[in-house]
């Protein structure tokens, strides 16, 4: 009987948990307060490089009910089988083979054949030790080889700039280099460091644009180890990008969000203030990145906005809102009428783009205010535009706490208003841009 055949993944992660909870050394994690899970959650990132949401850990532990068996994903996994001592969620699973049985099976019990039996009992528990043996040092071995090269991380999250120092084992790495991608390029530093030996195991890169970064440490076209970063603001702030670097944020195109019209938005007639060119195709972006208190899978986003001529918007009138979460992001493009092809609807693992699929619903008459709606509820969504629904599907991949909103618009488009709020109604946040500041 293989032990770890018959275990389920729901006994691995009562067994993890139950080590975890030993681990962080507080009492009964049926009596943790919000305070307890997030210092649980800081203890995990700065063992692990990874951050867990509290949401995540409540309802792994229980206290957040979950109408089904709650299986995270593999970098939570991963994350808190690092917490116990283990360097992946596979390695923590590979230890349970070394439990391995084999019951001797029945053979003759008479005569001759109760004589085999007796001599084979011996040989055939040789076995079994060669076997358990071998299994153990193959783990050993992996496990000493992961444990040669990997990230560790300081101070993942906080306000821009954000400095953050990345640890690198190095101790067995002998040969070639290992590449740290801090997934931002500085126009200077550039967007990688190359790890040649252990003098350059201690990397501080500092993060000066807000958003949430995933740095990777590569060995050639390997992937070893992954963080998560998030770099807050303070409130919104606003990009200018032209159509040739649309992907750039930095502190040369960064302003910092005024209501100068009563709306979110960089006008026309501020960026010709900061010398920025309008002539030609341009996109403008806004973002917030912040603890929104509230799980990917179970919010309520409405917000209403708007593009066209008269905003500073240029043909096809791109409306791009964003989702940012811990493990993934959610985006959908609402575009001008007859524009279809540029638009865009992506929750979690599902993307669906308009060059290759239907998605006439996301289009809008550019003269009028659209109002958007976002329901999540048990990696369920619905999309609402204009109160009617238009969307509704499934994902699976476990999102992580929302950190981060963003709006970006091809020209300058506006934005009245954004109200976040739970599944009970009750606000986490809610900004009324058109009023009075």
């Amino acid at each position: 009987m293989n032990i770890r055949k018959c275990m389920k993944e729901t006994d691995y992660i009562d067994d993890c948990l139950r080590k975890v909870e030993e681990k962080f050394n507080k009492s009964s994690h049926n009596d943790w307060t919000d305070g307890d899970y997030k210092k649980l959650a800081r203890s995990i990132a700065d063992l692990s490089g990874t951050v867990i949401s509290t949401h995540t850990l409540k309802r792994l532990f229980g206290k957040i009910k979950y109408k089904k068996f709650y299986n995270p994903q593999e970098a939570t996994r991963d994350a808190l089988a690092k917490y116990i001592g283990f360097d992946s969620w596979e390695i923590y699973v590979g230890t349970f083979q070394t439990q391995e049985l084999n019951p001797v099976s029945s053979l003759k019990t008479e005569g001759e054949g109760k004589q085999v039996r007796k001599r084979n009992i011996p040989i055939l528990l040789l076995l079994t030790l060669i076997i358990s043996v071998t299994i153990v040092l193959l783990i050993k071995q992996r496990t000493d080889r992961n444990k040669a090269i990997r990230l560790h991380v300081i101070n993942t999250e906080g306000a821009v700039p954000h400095t953050v120092t990345f640890k690198v084992n190095t101790e067995d790495f002998k040969t070639g280099s290992l590449i740290l991608n801090y997934n931002s390029i500085h126009p200077y530093l550039g967007g990688e460091y190359i790890i040649t030996d252990q003098k350059d195991s201690v990397i501080n890169y500092t993060y000066q644009v807000p958003g949430v970064f995933r740095p990777k440490l590569f060995s050639g076209q390997h992937l070893i180890d992954s963080a998560t970063i998030v770099a807050k603001t303070e409130g919104w702030v606003s990009f200018y990008h032209p159509e040739k670097d649309r992907h750039n944020y930095w502190l040369d195109n960064m302003y910092r969000y005024s209501s100068m019209d009563g709306f979110l938005s960089l006008t026309p007639l501020e960026l010709i203030k900061y010398g920025k060119d309008t002539s030609t195709v341009y996109y403008t972006s806004h973002r917030n990145i912040r603890d929104f208190g509230l799980p990917g899978e179970n919010f309520t986003l409405e917000t209403m906005v708007l593009n066209n001529n008269s905003t500073g918007g240029i043909s096809c009138y791109d409306i791009n809102l964003r989702i940012i979460c811990l493990f993934s992001s959610s985006s959908i493009r609402i575009v001008e009428n007859n524009c279809q092809g540029f638009a865009l609807l992506e929750f979690a693992e599902n993307r669906i783009e308009g060059m290759n699929a239907d998605l006439s619903f996301l289009t809008r008459n550019k003269k009028n205010w659209t109002i958007v709606r976002i329901e999540t509820r048990d990696k369920m969504v619905d999309l609402y535009l204009d109160e009617k629904k238009v969307y509704s599907g499934a994902f699976k991949s476990d999102m992580g706490e929302i950190v981060g909103v963003e709006y970006r618009f091809k020209g300058s488009g506006k934005v009245d208003y954004l109200h976040l709020s739970d599944l009970d109604g009750k606000t986490a946040y809610k900004e009324e841009f058109g009023e009075e500041k």
